[in-house]
């Protein structure tokens, strides 16, 4: 079984080159395709300005003119088209890269690890595709000088189609946890891998007011995740460190100091964590808690001057 396994990750890897390059093969074209529409455009407005005082005949002038706005017409009828059509493309080359997968896992494999191996396999694309919205073009060697201007170009018009794509293969990682779930509710691994994928997810979105939306929807999936796992592992530090984290992303101080109490009590040696609780005591008004740990950490670190600059904050 490990032997298959071994065999099955290493095939998921030849993936990456193709499933980038189709997917890069999706966002081009619709950027050639308003690329194409906007030099169109400005051809036609130009042709018009260079030859407005030659053309004396009103009828040629008003075809030259209907021409141009045939083209705007016929840009925005194409542009309702290809903005339905575009997440329809990135959805099936998310759902042929997991049937390709699914394809490659060992015929004896059961149902749990099936989930379990699909799911690392989606959240192993979304890594793939970290920084990729800067290298979608690659220029000659006598033209590398311009290379930085056409990264910030490629950043701009490509950044939204990989946060989309990444959006879809961080969901449907989501998805096969939850199916794992279902077959076993109560497991550890499964309900922390779902949680971590939730967190991933909202750390994705941006700080537009949809986005923060759907980082708040997912921080709120991702914190009923990590109570469950605060049930059956109370004494795991790394739950009540993402517990604590997701509390301050949906800004419920009280419960992430109560988060970072517990996580001093099982890790009291975490410098880290009595700082950021310091914090969280001066900026609540509890003063004498927020002094006591700067008197431990004058003691153990040089954190302590950097905490007394918060206090106070509460006002």
């Amino acid at each position: 079984m490990t032997v298959s396994f071994a065999s099955f990750h290493d095939q998921v890897a030849k993936l990456t080159e193709p499933t980038l390059a189709c997917f890069q093969k999706i966002s081009k074209k619709y950027f050639f395709f308003h690329l194409a529409f906007a030099l169109g455009v400005a051809a036609e407005v130009l042709l018009i300005g260079i030859f407005f005082s030659s053309i004396t005949d009103s009828f040629f002038m008003g075809i030259a003119i209907s021409l141009l706005f045939f083209t705007i017409l016929l840009y925005f009828i194409l542009r309702l088209y290809y903005h339905e059509q575009k997440p329809e493309d990135l959805r099936q080359l998310c759902n042929e890269y997991l049937s390709t997968c699914k394809e490659y896992l060992p015929r004896q494999i059961g149902p749990s690890d099936e989930h379990l191996a699909l799911a690392n396999s989606a959240c192993l694309a979304a890594n793939w595709l970290d920084g990729a919205e800067a290298n979608f073009y690659r220029l000659p060697e006598k033209l590398r000088l311009l290379e930085p201007k056409l990264q910030q170009c490629s950043l701009r018009f490509h950044a939204s189609d990989v946060q989309a794509m990444k959006e879809l293969f961080l969901l449907a990682s989501i998805e096969q946890h939850i199916s794992l779930i279902r077959i076993e509710p109560t497991s550890i691994d499964a309900h922390a891998a779902t949680a971590n994928a939730y967190l991933m997810l909202a750390e994705l979105y941006g700080t537009t007011t949809e986005s923060n939306k759907k980082a708040r929807w997912a921080q709120g999936r991702a914190l009923e995740e990590l109570k469950i796992l605060s049930e059956f592992a109370p004494d795991n530090p790394w739950v009540h460190e993402k517990l604590a984290k997701s509390y301050q992303a949906l800004k419920m101080k009280k419960q992430e100091i109560q988060e970072y109490e517990i996580l001093l009590r099982l890790q009291p040696e975490n410098l880290d964590a009595r700082f950021t609780l310091g914090v969280l005591y001066f900026q609540e008004g509890e003063n004498a808690k927020g002094l006591k740990i700067y008197e431990e950490l004058r003691k153990t670190s040089d954190k302590a001057e950097s905490l007394i600059q918060h206090y106070g904050s509460h006002l």
